[in-house]
């Protein structure tokens, strides 16, 4: 009596972490194997559900800004450094501002886009959807979007 299984709730392997490639019904012993194939998309599900590639954005952003005041710290009060190629330090600054810029882009593309989702779930203008739209074509179009998107 002492080794047979106790039965369970039907959701108890769910909430096991020890548990969590066990159905209800099998026996400890009988562990399904998780396939690459499997894996990768539970990789994907994940960083879908929890906005990891954009979060990811962010982080690399602010490290092309930290690098940015790094790099000016570096040669502060000091000479132009003369490097091949015709490389200026002006030319690595723009370079990594045009890369947090670009890293910045996706977070507020899919912000906006999740923003259009939760907003057209009830039945709204489509001047709304245009206010959404132009705000992520500029300044003046998140301005309006500011002022006018929440009542104001």
């Amino acid at each position: 009596m002492e080794n047979e299984a106790k039965p369970s709730a039907p959701s108890d392997h769910l909430l096991n972490p020890a548990n969590k490639l066990q159905t209800p019904n099998q026996k400890p012993s009988e562990k399904q194997t998780v396939s690459p194939t499997n894996k990768w998309r539970k990789f994907r599900r994940i960083v879908s559900s929890y906005w990891l590639f954009e979060l990811s954005c962010w982080t690399f952003a602010l490290a092309c800004l930290l690098a940015i005041v790094a790099t000016l710290r570096t040669f502060d009060g000091q000479l132009v450094p003369a490097w091949r190629y015709g490389i200026t330090l002006n030319t690595i600054v723009s370079l990594l501002a045009s890369f947090a810029t670009f890293a910045l882009m996706v977070p507020v593309t899919a912000g906006l886009g999740q923003l259009k989702w939760l907003w057209f779930r009830r039945t709204r203008p489509l001047a709304d959807f245009e206010l959404i739209e132009s705000s992520g074509r500029g300044p003046t179009g998140s301005t309006m979007l500011l002022l006018r998107g929440r009542g104001g």
